[in-house]
């Protein structure tokens, strides 16, 4: 039979502060609703502020994007172009549920990074992904997520909770854990496969 990892409250949490935390940079008074990909609702927080709607809403766009793996501005174009589609069962064509992609990684998903740090085998740390971008202008590329790396770590899988992995731990700046994106590592291996006798 096969597994795979779910999100825990503590995870949901996690995210929720980040989301909260961007909001109020924003001065957004939302509702923040957490689905898990079949759409069902793992975890809700209406901020201060935030009407009673929001609350609804935001599960339906958050289910409408877990479920169709689409932006619900996306759909919310593809029905301006074809009004018929306001007729498909169960989606919310309202700006602001996402499922943000950046090179395979989920930006905002639950991740874990792999290894043996300090000596310690078969061990797993947890975190969320921030950002896909360079260090500085025209820097390399990385993923920048919020978990703890440790000497081990280095070299060993980032994974996204279906068991992708998405990225190449490299190190700590920062405050924050740096990958290498695996479409770049798949690059660099091809490249060097191709130069070599």
């Amino acid at each position: 039979m096969k597994t795979r990892p779910m999100l825990t409250l503590e995870d949901c949490r996690k995210i929720t502060a980040a989301a909260e935390a961007e909001a109020r940079r924003n001065s957004w008074n939302v509702c923040i609703a957490i689905l898990d990909d079949g759409g069902h609702l793992l975890h809700l927080a209406r901020m201060d502020g935030a009407s009673p709607a929001n609350a609804r809403i935001a599960i339906e766009k958050g289910r409408t994007a877990a479920e169709t793996r689409r932006s619900t501005t996306a759909w919310q174009e593809r029905i301006a172009k074809r009004p018929e589609l306001l007729n498909m069962p169960q989606v919310t064509p309202v700006q602001g549920g996402l499922p943000i992609m950046a090179d395979g990684v989920c930006v905002g998903a639950l991740v874990v990074a792999l290894g043996h740090p300090l000596g310690l085998r078969g061990t797993l740390t947890a975190g969320i992904v921030h950002a896909l971008g360079p260090l500085s202008p025209g820097g390399r590329r990385w993923i920048h997520a919020d978990l703890r790396l440790a000497p081990g770590n280095s070299g060993g899988p980032l994974a996204d909770t279906a068991g992708h992995v998405v990225g190449l731990n490299t190190m700590i700046a920062g405050g924050l854990a740096l990958a290498i994106p695996i479409n770049d590592v798949r690059r660099f291996v091809s490249a060097a496969l191709a130069r070599s006798p």
